[in-house]
């Protein structure tokens, strides 16, 4: 894809060729429709009182015209030599202000902003009286009525413009986002999917050079990471196959060797013989017990592999038989509460024993005589009918022992963690247990979290996702 579409800044630039374009469309418009009604006798153009003030004065001067019949655009007072106003559509202070200047001879009476000069003109009427007319170089409407009641249309067009003008640049502006935004999805759609590890697919592309530029970058990335990954999947189920191999390979001499060590109890020892019989007996007990946890390890790394549904209410039962068994050979009691409905995606078996590893830690440690404590319900979505979309699988088991260490709160999950600040570290644990039953929670989308109760012991909560509505 390198190389392939247009560049980016021309993307941008066009949009920039928009906005101007609308807005010498926009003044054209405004500027004819402005020229139309000036056209059509709707407003007077800026230079119309300028230019006719000569020929209104002689019309004045010879009585053609009167002075309530001037045109909007002149605003006018009648005055005697007094300086009484006889007639006027000048306010008060515009009066005085237009007498001032004609005693004056001046031409100008004002600069009034924007509008500029405002300009004076007279006119001597047949009877006496002196008519002085005021007017500025700025369109103004023909009719006396909206003159008074409306800005000039200067103003109004002025406004109406750069409200137009706003409007456009607003528009072009949203479908520029939209369309940029268009072209750039493939990029956070790529992303997105990458971040899932949802390798199988191919990333897309668009019209835009840099674009291209960074999904071609990012499809090189998804294969590589693709790849990656199926070698790392197969170099784990490579070394889980070495290892249930060995595992098979070692129990026939550790039959042999057990075998030997009984053939040799029974026979007549000595106290040394026998010791040393035993010894040989307990050492082929631990290299089994070895044995079972490599292969419980190479297990662990393909936990939740196999598809199903798990019933909750199920899981409870097996889970509440195996921990009665076990906590009773423990020397504790177990105090259960299972859950009554919901269902699960997963691997039953592989549950079952992630919970009785927990439960198995927890009746390690707990004092004799106190209870280890068992809860599996369901929390979320709607489990009345066994099928609890949106909720989670909550299994809480807490012990009365001496809790956590803080090394154990941060590590505690981690493979072949038996750190010297541990529970009872010097057990004979291989540290295995608790990060067997996390590898089995992630499997099923789950979490594992360790915690210490407030009144002492240790506290292991596993929360497993319920199945979609549906799912099978």
């Amino acid at each position: 894809m390198r190389g392939k579409g247009l560049p980016l800044s021309l993307t941008v630039a066009r949009y920039f060729v928009y906005v101007l374009v609308s807005m010498a469309l926009i003044a054209a418009a405004w500027f004819g429709a402005f020229v139309v009604l000036g056209n059509s006798g709707v407003v007077y153009f800026a230079s119309y009182a300028e230019q006719n003030a000569p020929e209104v004065v002689r019309m004045l001067e010879e009585g053609r015209l009167d002075p309530a019949d001037l045109p909007a655009c002149y605003r006018w007072a009648v005055f005697n030599d007094v300086g009484d106003v006889m007639a006027s559509d000048l306010g008060n202070g515009e009066t005085a202000e237009a007498w001032r200047t004609l005693r004056e001879g001046a031409s100008v009476v004002r600069y009034d902003g924007a509008a500029g000069a405002v300009r004076q003109v007279s006119a001597a009427l047949p009877d006496g009286l002196t008519c002085v007319l005021q007017y500025d170089y700025l369109p103004d409407f023909v009719s006396k009525e909206l003159r008074d009641a409306l800005p000039d249309p200067q103003a109004i067009m002025t406004v109406a413009l750069i409200a137009s003008l706003v409007a456009a640049v607003a528009l072009i502006a949203v479908r520029a986002a939209r369309v940029i935004s268009a072209k750039m999805r493939p990029l956070s759609e790529a992303a997105e999917r990458i971040g899932r590890q949802d390798l199988d697919f191919s990333v897309g592309s668009t019209d835009v050079r840099e674009v291209n530029e960074v999904l071609g970058a990012m499809e090189r990335m998804r294969a590589a990471l693709a790849e990656s990954l199926r070698e790392g999947w197969a170099a784990d189920e490579a070394r889980r196959r070495e290892v249930a191999a060995l595992a098979h390979d070692l129990k026939t001499p550790l039959a042999v060797a057990r075998w030997n060590a009984e053939l040799l109890a029974e026979g007549p020892l000595d106290a040394a013989q026998a010791e040393s019989a035993a010894q040989v007996a307990e050492s082929v007990d631990r290299m089994e017990g070895y044995v079972r946890l490599l292969v419980e390890a190479s297990q662990a790394c393909a936990a939740g592999s196999a598809s199903g549904t798990v019933d909750a209410a199920a899981l409870s039962a097996q889970v509440e038989r195996q921990a009665r068994q076990l906590c009773a050979a423990a020397g504790c009691s177990l105090a259960f509460e299972g859950a009554s409905a919901g269902l699960l995606a997963g691997n039953g078996p592989q549950l079952v024993r992630a919970i009785m590893n927990l439960v198995s830690n927890a009746a390690e440690h707990a004092p004799a005589g106190s209870a280890v404590r068992v809860r599996l319900h369901v929390s979320g979505g709607d489990a009345t009918d066994g099928d609890a979309s949106d909720g989670v699988l909550r299994v809480e088991v807490a012990d009365e022992g001496p809790g956590f260490s803080e090394a154990a709160l941060a590590h505690g999950t981690e493979r072949f963690f038996t750190g010297s600040f541990d529970r009872n570290a010097e057990s004979g644990h291989f540290g295995l247990g608790l990060s067997i039953a996390s590898d089995v929670a992630a499997a099923h989308g789950g979490t594992l979290s360790l915690a210490n109760g407030r009144e002492g012991g240790a506290r292991c909560v596993v929360e497993l996702p319920l199945a979609e509505s549906g799912s099978e």
